[in-house]
């Protein structure tokens, strides 16, 4: 078992130990759609990183009340630039040398918090918990050699808007461990969706 393989099992196993809160709790799944802006750390030096826009797709379950668990899953796009600059006298000259396009698996696992019940009609939320990034496919417009590890932890914090049965949430992901040659990922990200109650 590959270490992807081995970290997805741990978070699979942790979605399966909260389904018999589900019989207890308030659930509403949460089919969603997103965009991201996506970057590394700059590597002082080597390299600059420019965020570029991204997509999410996937769904997530918010379980409990004023207090809730919401484990998750979803297909991402993430995309980035990296600059290098090179300074000649006065004159800087900025060089593209790769544009990471990078498609992979997202499990977030987040605790929240509503400043109403669950079921008001308007509602605000904040969140925050770690997530996981599995890479599934990488494809590179580069000019020279880079490798990417195939699992991005990270930590969120975030907070959301429910209107009836529609929902917005914008987060930030700051990169746990490095995963690009010595730095790590930052993101921008907003999800919007439906929820249903069961």
């Amino acid at each position: 078992m590959n270490k992807t393989s081995f970290s997805l099992s741990i978070f699979l196993l942790a979605l399966i130990l909260t389904l018999p809160a589900t019989l207890l709790a308030q659930v509403e799944l949460k089919p969603h759609i997103g965009i991201n802006a996506f970057r590394y750390n700059d590597d002082p030096g080597t390299f600059e990183s420019d965020a570029r826009a991204g997509i999410q797709l996937g769904a997530s379950l918010a379980i409990g009340n004023k207090v809730y668990f919401e484990p998750g899953f979803q297909f991402v796009n993430r995309k980035t630039e990296l600059v290098s600059t090179q300074t000649d006298r006065e004159l800087s000259i900025r060089e593209v040398i790769a544009q990471p396009d990078l498609k992979g698996i997202r499990v977030p696992l987040l605790v929240g918090l509503r400043f109403a019940d669950a079921d008001a009609p308007v509602n605000f939320r904040v969140f925050a918990g770690p997530s996981a990034t599995f890479l599934t496919n990488k494809e590179e417009n580069v000019f020279h050699d880079f490798t990417f590890k195939e699992t991005d932890w990270g930590m969120n914090v975030g907070a959301g808007l429910d209107l009836f049965i529609f929902f917005i949430d914008a987060g930030y992901e700051f990169g746990i461990n490095k995963t690009f040659a010595d730095t790590r990922s930052r993101s921008l990200y907003a999800n919007a969706g439906v929820k249903i109650k069961f």
